[in-house]
């Protein structure tokens, strides 16, 4: 069932999906519900899945609309296919567990994000029933221990207007790596995160003595916007304050990257934000946790920065 300008209420979102039209979706974690955003979020569409096949609640990882469908993964190799108005339609097995799925140029992705050691974690399928391995080995380095993948393997993705992708890790070093649609031809880009001298040493995985909040986590959100540009959510970074601490800050800071990897500037909230909604070269839309819509523009940008926990001096 689809409803026109529904209203977003205090409701968490448990992952985003963006359409090669430019819309913004988010599933409403626990109630499979669709919330699709437009352009600058002025128009609201939301979508209620009916129960799968058997009737029983799933906890979904990942979700993209396909070919006029909408495909739902729940860290199985089963997709779930719904139809755009919520039906179910049919599962689809997949050759390899499905934690988050994207398209980019009509081809769907698969991300395995199951800690266990393998090199092959991306897949892609063009018609929606044979899946291929793409040639993106190795997105999680072969040098983590397996102890260690658990954290190791949470990685974003987001589709460029060329076909390729984006992706970078969720907790590690900030980089961001940009590939074709086979997912060949890759580049690294350094990001803008600013981070304490400890999570420095540790922004590589692979020691289980070190509290996860001490390792890097550069990146909340991406999105490549129509014209190849690149925009981050950084995530939990290490500021600066008045009084020269370094003090704690999380998903305030957007930044604008060009398709080459310049940085071209940063857009700072006023208050901690999830999901980035759209953008353009001024500025970007973004969504609270809350649900809330709020907008800033982009200024000049804020290099990265690896701060020591005394300044210099004092």
């Amino acid at each position: 069932m689809v409803l026109a300008a529904a209203p977003l209420v205090a409701q968490p979102y448990s992952a985003a999906h963006r359409t090669e039209e430019g819309a913004a979706c988010l599933l409403e974690e626990g109630l499979s519900r669709i919330i699709t955003l437009t352009g600058d979020a002025s128009h609201r569409q939301q979508t209620q899945l009916a129960p799968p096949a058997g009737g029983r609640r799933r906890d979904w990882t990942g979700f993209a609309r396909f070919r006029g469908e909408w495909w739902l993964a729940d860290g199985t190799p089963a997709l779930h296919v719904y139809a755009a108005d919520g039906r179910w339609l049919r599962r689809v097995v997949a050759a390899a567990p499905a934690s988050d799925l994207f398209v980019a140029r009509g081809r769907l992705f698969l991300y395995d994000a199951t800690p266990a050691p393998t090199p092959m974690r991306l897949w892609y399928s063009d018609d929606g029933r044979a899946f291929h391995r793409s040639q993106a080995a190795n997105l999680v380095p072969p040098t983590v221990p397996p102890r260690s993948l658990v954290i190791a393997v949470h990685v974003l993705f987001a589709s460029t207007p060329d076909g390729g992708f984006v992706c970078a890790p969720l907790v590690g070093p900030p980089l961001l790596t940009r590939a074709d649609r086979n997912g060949a031809n890759r580049k690294q880009v350094p990001l803008a995160y600013s981070r304490r001298i400890e999570r420095e040493k540790t922004a590589g995985i692979g020691r289980t003595d070190v509290p996860l909040e001490q390792y890097s986590a550069p990146v909340r959100d991406l999105l490549a916007t129509p014209a190849g540009e690149i925009i981050v959510l950084r995530n939990r970074e290490d500021v600066r304050a008045a009084n020269g601490q370094v003090v704690p800050e999380q998903a305030r800071r957007i930044d604008r990257y060009s398709h080459d990897g310049k940085h071209l500037g940063t857009a700072t909230f006023g208050e901690k934000v999830r999901w980035i909604v759209s953008a353009n070269a001024s500025g970007v839309v973004a969504m609270t946790a809350d649900g809330d819509i709020v907008r800033a523009v982009f200024a000049a940008p804020q290099p990265a920065q690896v701060l020591a926990t005394i300044r210099a001096g004092k």
